[in-house]
């Protein structure tokens, strides 16, 4: 299969994938006829409930697993790996190096789960209980500021996580340096 197929051949399957996760929120998402200027999942069922089970699946446990079993694996072979005819004194800047890349892995794969894993326990507590985001702001405002809390953090994810590759990713940190310079010098 040539390579420009195999390429729309996977944009088609996101673009589905994406319809048939998100999809299904038409079905579930309205508004309360004396509240029409919040969202919510107004009624929430046995549908619903399933629905953001399946949206939990599918939007952070299988991409959290397949993020850390792949990074589990290449740690393990960055650990492992010794590099032919390398010099004993190589050998310490080396191991550093591995390991800063492991400590960089860490970090945005931890950044990434404890800015989503809140919202993902909020809607599987709504999908146990069966309630509302409305029905979880009559149980107090606490309870309720937590459950936005967590709707913003794993949106803020998206901004974040180019803040944290830059700082952590050298060469990401001096690509964007040096297109920062290219555009101010250009001015």
């Amino acid at each position: 299969m040539p390579k420009h197929d195999s390429y729309y051949l996977l944009l088609l399957w996101s673009i589905d994938d994406n319809i048939i996760i998100s999809g299904p929120c038409v079905l579930f998402l309205g508004v309360y006829p004396d509240e029409t200027k919040v969202c919510d999942l107004p009624h929430v069922n046995l549908s619903t409930s399933i629905y953001l089970y399946f949206l939990t699946l599918f939007l952070f446990i299988i991409p959290l697993s397949i993020i850390v079993i792949n990074y589990f694996r290449i740690i393990r072979f960055r650990v492992n790996y010794i590099r032919p005819g390398q010099q004993a004194d190589n050998h310490s800047n080396d191991r550093l190096r591995r390991n800063k890349f492991t400590r960089v892995l860490v970090t945005i794969t931890s950044i990434y789960i404890l800015s989503t894993w809140p919202f993902f326990v909020n809607i599987i507590g709504m999908a146990i209980t069966f309630k509302s985001r409305r029905e979880i702001r009559k149980l107090g405002t606490g309870i309720y500021l937590m459950s936005l809390v967590s709707f913003f953090s794993t949106f803020a994810v998206n901004v974040i996580s180019p803040f944290v590759y830059i700082k952590f990713d050298h060469n990401i940190n001096k690509k964007f340096i040096s297109i920062i310079r290219q555009v101010l010098h250009k001015k």
